[in-house]
């Protein structure tokens, strides 16, 4: 085998390696979702713009809708597609 070639395989070894160790993460379960075109196509673009995987990106989205959701309870707002009682 060449120098070259025994680069390639070595180099191809330790990627394949390294795309095979899980990183440590909080535990996690897949979830299938139906999610409009345009979002997700938008979403990509954001993940590639940020060099962040998408996951990462929706987890941040979902985290910051439960924020302001519960912002929302703590100063009394109603929630969605509740209706004010009428005097």
């Amino acid at each position: 085998m060449s120098s070259d070639v025994s680069g390639y395989v070595y180099g191809y070894l330790l990627f394949s390696v390294s795309m095979a160790t899980p990183k440590p993460s909080p535990e996690r379960k897949q979830y299938g979702l139906r999610l409009s075109v345009p979002l997700m196509r938008d979403v990509k673009h954001l993940a590639v713009d940020e060099n962040k995987p998408m996951n990462d990106l929706v987890e941040e989205g979902l985290q910051d809708l439960l924020t302001k959701y519960r912002d929302k309870r703590k100063h009394g707002e109603h929630r969605l597609g509740a209706k004010k009682a009428k005097d």
